[in-house]
């Protein structure tokens, strides 16, 4: 409410307030006043009607006293009392002459002392309904005291008949009931409203009127008062509702003697009219005044809110930020001092502004360099802690892959011990390294979860095998507890699930000398809760909080004895808070140590079959072939060389390597080969032309070599191609290590044992593991399931893939298309040895539309490829640890 508002508002509270509470008042003393008169009133008007009554009631008792005191009426009662027999003619005569004096009788009964009626007689010039009829009804009944016969509106009155003492019979007079009503039926004096009832009380209380009713037209009285059982001597009601509905207020007398009762009312309206019609005059007053009031106030309220208005706006437009107005008012009382104190803070708050504007700019200047430096420190300081894993990642890669492959030659036992020595010092250095760049990719923000279905049984079932061999040589037992209630797939991360868990497992193992390690797995509420327990050293209950800080370790000395730089559980606390669950620690020392990890891993909305159990096992070294080959391998992906060159190397053939066609031809030229392998599509001379003109050379050399294509092209026509080029055999990218082998060997290929691969169990594996772009199995497959093979052709796909993006962008933007399809060919030959079916199709399709569809379109589906081949690098990169 504004201010001009409020003020007048206050004005007129203060001008009406007395006079309404003055009318309030006065109105309160007016209705009590009146309404204790009229009940006064009342009063008195009742007791004027109960005394009226009663006089009207002992004038007739006296003049039916005469009636039976008549000499002649004793005579013939004494007669036919003693004798039994009476001159009913001569009774009628004296009755007549005995009543013509009293106009209100209209009938006599004479009684027996039996009560039975001897005669009766009209008084004349009376009628009564009926008379026959009512005389025959008089005789059967026998005669009281007093009773009122409303439906014939008569009043029976007995009197006995005394003679000399003794009673002779008994008299009833008839008398004409208005006689008695009369004084409640003539409303002189009780206004308009006023009424005076004659009633009935019977026994329960309830009231019938002995006359009708001043405002209605029976006998039906529906008064609120009178509707209740009445039994007290005097009543008086201020506030009751008649028989009409109308507010009254009455005055009453029971008369227990009689049976009767007089209320005597008046209506609360015409009671109070004189209060009323105050009140009336009282609001018109108030009405005038209040107009009156309004006027003058708004007046007075104008003069003195005019200044505080434009004082308000001039606030109101400081507050917004303008400072260019001002109050200039030349008023010298206090709102002109308010006035010309506000243009001083305004003008002082302008100074002040301009000078803290400068202040703000400086500062803003110094944070946003001070920002720009932080943030510079920062990624110099991830990109460097990244390349530097990166850095010697490398390296160490090529380490455990040549100890790898050096076990595998025939070696002296000090020289296995070295090896298996370089092995573990290369392994372990490799996990530090991946913990610190785990550590950094967490702490910068850039590591992202993968998101798919899985099977979290079997999933919990391999990493327990993992950790048997370490079990047991330390002859700890390792358990693994999931309950039924636990679903089997799950939708999460199950490469970062797998690194907390196994974080948790490695360090309960390694420090337990006693007893073992224990996982179980449970569904609590929506969450899944793995529980960890060992019977190790535990921790003390100060240091627990601890434990999950970078770089820290609860005993140094343990360290030195265990190992590790106390990174695992600080990677394993932020993957879970960013997995959004939560871990929780209890241990207790020499006793051991219970890791609870909750995480909100949602049920897969299918329950799809196992996948199928591949036939290759990891780890498991190829027999060594029956004969040992001489090969030539034409192959320009230098992962593609590295695959093919381990699995035939390992068979104990010998290996000439080049990266085109040109190159083979000459190799083919120099010495002899039992067979050859060549890509389709290579740089300067592709594998077909190279076929053609190693068929149109093998003249020269005295004998017909075997050459197995190596394509990426999947179509019939590309094998018919092959065969016209004069290659021997067919082999299609990715390649099957088993084919491969086969293929190489001259075996025959066992059908009904082929090995399950993504290009022929694409129907069994579940869809949602499908979503990787990674084929895992395939990479296990291929490389025998060596780590550090993995590594090393991870380090080789992962090196070349820029070129090979960067390649296609400059050719797509240049518009050749051949040399686009040629490129894409390039990155899809080497996507085989590990992207999914449908990625690989995904590229092909690119490759076979590189010619003819819209580039614009085409544009938008290799953006969305290369995408996938992020995703898949990424996986790639988890699956190799780099």
């Amino acid at each position: 409410m504004s201010l001009l508002k409020q003020l007048v508002l206050s004005f007129c509270i203060f001008a009406l307030l007395p006079l309404i509470i003055f009318g309030a008042v006065d109105y309160s003393h007016s209705v009590r006043y009146l309404k204790s008169s009229a009940l006064n009133e009342l009063h008195a008007i009742s007791a004027i009607q109960v005394e009226r009554l009663h006089g009207q009631l002992n004038q007739h008792r006296d003049r039916v006293q005469l009636i039976a005191s008549n000499p002649d009426l004793k005579s013939y009662l004494y007669d036919y009392a003693n004798e039994g027999q009476i001159d009913t003619g001569r009774v009628a005569v004296s009755l007549e002459n005995a009543i013509m004096a009293i106009s209100s009788v209209k009938a006599v009964s004479i009684y027996d002392l039996d009560n039975r009626l001897i005669t009766s007689v009209v008084a004349p010039g009376r009628t009564i309904s009926n008379d026959e009829a009512h005389i025959e009804a008089n005789a059967s009944k026998p005669p009281v005291e007093l009773d009122f016969d409303a439906e014939r509106s008569e009043i029976h009155l007995t009197q006995d008949v005394m003679h000399f003492g003794d009673k002779v019979g008994s008299l009833s007079v008839t008398t004409d009931a208005r006689y008695f009503t009369r004084i409640f039926t003539t409303y002189n004096g009780f206004g308009e409203s006023g009424e005076s009832i004659l009633f009935q009380l019977d026994n329960a209380g309830q009231v019938t009127p002995l006359h009708p009713l001043r405002f209605a037209t029976g006998n039906s009285l529906r008064a609120a008062p009178l509707n209740q059982p009445v039994s007290a001597q005097r009543m008086e009601y201020s506030d009751a509702f008649d028989y009409r509905g109308e507010a009254v207020m009455a005055s009453g007398r029971v008369l227990p003697e009689l049976g009767w009762g007089i209320m005597v009312k008046k209506d609360v309206a015409e009671i109070l009219h004189p209060a009323n019609a105050i009140l009336a005059r009282l609001n018109a007053a108030i009405l005038i005044i209040a107009a009156l009031a309004v006027f003058f106030a708004y007046k007075v309220a104008s003069y003195i809110y005019a200044p505080i208005r434009a004082l308000a706006t001039l606030a109101r437009s400081v507050q917004s930020g303008d400072l260019s107005q001002r109050a200039n008012f030349r008023d010298l009382g206090e709102i002109g001092i308010l006035a010309r104190a506000m243009d001083g803070m305004i003008d002082r708050l302008t100074q002040d502004n301009a000078e803290l504007e400068k202040i703000v700019e400086q500062r803003t200047s110094e944070a946003h360099a001070a920002r720009l430096r932080a943030e510079e420190k920062t990624r110099m300081q991830s990109e460097f802690l990244a390349n530097m894993s990166h850095e010697i990642r490398t390296p160490m890669n090529g380490i455990i892959g040549v100890a790898n492959l050096l076990k595998t030659t025939p070696l002296s036992k000090e020289q296995l011990e070295y090896i298996d020595i370089l092995e573990h010092s290369g392994s372990s250095l490799l996990v530090i390294i991946n913990d610190i760049l785990d550590l950094s990719k967490l702490r910068s923000g850039k590591l992202e979860l993968s998101q798919s279905d899985f099977d979290l049984h079997q999933e919990l079932q391999l990493l327990i095998r993992e950790f048997r061999d370490t079990a047991a040589r330390k002859q700890l037992s390792l358990e693994l507890q999931i309950e039924p209630s636990a679903p089997r797939w799950v939708h999460g991360d199950p490469v970062r699930l797998k690194q907390i868990l196994v974080n948790l497992i490695g360090n309960g193992l390694k420090f337990t000398q006693r007893g073992g390690v224990s996982l179980s797995l449970r569904q609590e509420g929506e969450q899944l809760e793995f529980t960890v327990r060992d019977t190790g050293i535990g921790i003390e209950q100060q240091d627990l909080d601890k434990i999950f800080d970078a770089f820290t370790q609860i005993d140094g000395s343990l360290t030195r004895r265990a190992g590790g730089t106390g990174l695992g559980l600080s990677i394993v606390h932020q993957l879970v808070l960013q997995m959004q669950g939560q871990i929780l620690c209890d241990s207790a020392v020499n006793k051991g140590s219970t890791f609870i990890l909750r995480l909100p891993l949602n049920a897969a909305q299918s329950t799809p079959s196992p996948p199928p159990h591949l036939t290759l096992l990891p780890g498991k070294k190829p027999a060594p072939a029956r004969k040992s080959l001489s090969l030539l391998i034409a192959e320009d992906n230098t992962v593609n060389q590295r695959i093919i060159s381990d699995l035939l190397a390992s068979r104990g053939h010998k290996l000439t390597i080049v990266s085109n066609g040109a190159e083979a031809v000459r190799e083919f030229q120099s010495q002899p080969f039992d067979k050859i392998l060549m890509d389709v599509q290579m740089p300067v001379m592709d594998g077909l032309a190279a076929s053609r003109k190693i068929r149109e050379l093998e003249p020269q050399n005295g004998h017909h070599i075997p050459i197995i294509a190596l394509t990426a092209h999947a179509m019939a026509d590309d094998k018919e191609r092959c065969i016209t080029a004069g290659m021997s055999q067919y082999l299609s990218k990715p390649i099957d290590p088993e084919q491969l082998i086969h293929q190489v060997e001259g075996l025959p290929y066992p059908t009904d044992e082929m090995p399950l691969t993504p290009a022929n169990c694409e129907g069994l594996v579940p869809k949602d593991m499908l979503q990787m772009i990674l084929d895992e199995a395939r990479v296990r497959d291929i490389t025998h399931n060596k780590p550090a093979l993995i590594a090393t052709i991870a380090q080789l796909f992962l090196s070349e893939l820029p070129e090979m993006t960067d390649e296609i962008d400059r050719v797509l933007a240049q518009g050749d298309r051949k040399q686009l399809s040629s490129s894409v060919h390039r990155i899809k030959s080497a996507l085989g040895n590990f992207s999914s079916k449908a990625f690989y199709d995904e590229v092909a399709e690119l490759e076979t539309n590189a010619q003819c569809q819209d580039l614009s379109e085409w544009t938008t589906q290799w953006q969305a490829a290369k995408d996938k081949l992020g995703q898949m690098s990424d996986e790639l990169k988890v699956l190799a640890g780099i």
